[in-house]
């Protein structure tokens, strides 16, 4: 993991996600490239060294994963007693939300796109099943969107 000097670096723009146990995504931005990121912040016990390796181990598995349908893992750091993720910020949402927003409009997701949608989750889930990788988590809300409507499977961290 990176420098917890890193941190300073970005600006919040927004909170994105709040996931289980403390674990929030934001959209932020970095003051160096001026380009968007999520980062998802997780709270951890740096004093123990079990837990640390585990989230060693599968930030070397994320940033091993180089495939356009996974979502891109470009740093992590610590700070505070929090582990942060920076990667690829998909703009389109996740699945669910396009799901949901057809059902409240009572419109049909077209059938040319959820096959789109599903050739590429397929794609990707092949990709990891290459490396010999185990999502453990494939649900709509860890199937990310860009802003052109192109998958970006989530790499799951506990």
């Amino acid at each position: 993991m990176e420098d917890d000097d890193e941190f300073e670096n970005y600006i919040w723009l927004e909170t994105i996600g709040k996931g289980n146990m403390q674990n929030v995504v934001h959209k932020v931005k970095n003051l160096n490239d001026n380009k968007t990121y999520a980062l998802k912040k997780m709270i951890i016990d740096t004093s123990d060294k079990k837990q640390c390796e585990k989230y060693q181990n599968e930030i070397s598995i994320f940033k091993s994963l180089e495939h356009p349908y996974i979502i891109k893992y470009y740093n992590s750091f610590i700070k505070n007693n929090y582990l942060c993720i920076i990667m690829e910020y998909a703009a389109g949402g996740d699945l669910q939300h396009l799901i949901k927003n057809h059902k409240e409009k009572q419109k049909q997701i077209p059938e040319k796109q959820i096959w789109v949608l599903f050739l590429q989750l397929c794609c990707a889930i092949k990709y990891i099943h290459y490396k010999k990788i185990l999502h453990r988590d494939i649900k709509t809300q860890n199937v990310f969107l860009d802003s052109q409507g192109v998958v970006s499977l989530y790499f799951y961290f506990r």
